[in-house]
């Protein structure tokens, strides 16, 4: 079988380059030595909160304090916070958080009882409301959610500064999820 004259330049240039590249490379011997004479590189130190968003943090106690009863005449006692979709810290004393409502507390149950906690185990069903994936009218998990304080602003002593209970109603809907994430207009 004949080789064409044009095919056997270009392996021969090609096995050229690889053997080039090879002893551009360096030796392994002088590789490892100049790796061990240089000084390992200490992790980056972590200031409290920043931008990293799984810490280091310290929790505060009693942050944030209950919701208050407030002039619509809702009652607060026996009941906690929903899931909490998205928080926004402003500014140190403005804090916004969107939640999913407001959940009772089964009997014996702590304020600040998580959601998944509450929920029974295997019925979650990713709708806000604990009805079926198809939005079935039917209760299933013997307790209602109400939709109070949905959105609202607390100040660093964790103590609600604010808030928009005429906002709440809009998310009462059957098989709702609720606020997800706060999206401020720097304008």
């Amino acid at each position: 079988m004949r080789v064409p004259t044009r095919s056997f330049i270009m392996l021969a240039m090609l096995g050229f380059l690889g053997l080039a590249m090879l002893a551009a490379c360096g030796s392994p011997s002088t590789t490892a030595a100049n790796a061990s004479t240089q000084p390992a590189a200490a992790p980056a130190a972590q200031e409290k909160g920043g931008q990293e968003e799984f810490g280091p943090y310290e929790l505060v106690a009693n942050w944030p304090q209950p919701l208050p009863d407030g002039d619509d005449g809702v009652k607060h006692d026996g009941w906690t916070w929903g899931s909490v979709g998205a928080v926004y810290a402003e500014t140190p004393d403005r804090i916004w958080i969107a939640q999913r409502g407001e959940l009772p507390l089964p009997a014996g149950a702590k304020p600040w009882t998580p959601y998944g906690m509450l929920q029974p185990p295997r019925t979650a069903t990713g709708n806000d409301d604990g009805l079926g994936a198809t939005c079935e009218p039917a209760e299933k998990r013997g307790w209602q959610r109400r939709y109070h304080h949905v959105i609202f602003v607390v100040d660093r002593n964790g103590k609600m500064v604010q808030g928009w209970p005429q906002h709440d109603k809009l998310f009462e809907m059957t098989c709702g999820r609720g606020p997800h994430k706060i999206k401020m207009n720097p304008y």
